[in-house]
């Protein structure tokens, strides 16, 4: 959910989806180096690299949300076009920093860009 400022947990389907047509990647493409670190993050317990995936809401799951919804907010909550895959960075860049320049058409275009370009990856390799 996207709340002025601050990032939330917000509703999330149990269980979560399978990345399905999303792949395993995060839906906004790269447009520098520094966007997601290369090798990834380290836990600070066991020193191990991972890599955070968040799962983004396009229309908030709840009405008050930033890109909230009278009646849509609930209907999509847990629907699987409504979510999309995101690396920390963008989730932070979507819902803290640049609010503005990622309404709710745009993020629709960019998730559907993205399954368009795992689809076909995935059909280059079968």
């Amino acid at each position: 959910m996207r709340i002025q400022g601050k990032l939330r947990l917000g509703y999330f389907p149990l269980p979560l989806p399978k990345p399905g047509a999303s792949g395993p990647a995060c839906a906004i493409p790269r447009r520098s180096p520094q966007s997601i670190p290369a090798s990834g993050t380290v836990d600070t317990l066991t020193q191990a690299e991972f890599n955070v995936a968040c799962i983004a809401h396009i229309i908030a799951d709840k009405p008050a949300g930033l890109c909230g919804h009278p009646t849509l907010s609930a209907d999509l909550k847990s629907d699987i076009s409504n979510l999309m895959l995101l690396c920390d960075a963008h989730h932070r860049l979507i819902d803290v920093s640049d609010i503005g320049g990622h309404p709710v058409e745009r993020l629709r275009a960019m998730k559907d860009r993205h399954e368009q370009r795992i689809q076909h990856l995935i059909a280059k390799v079968t």
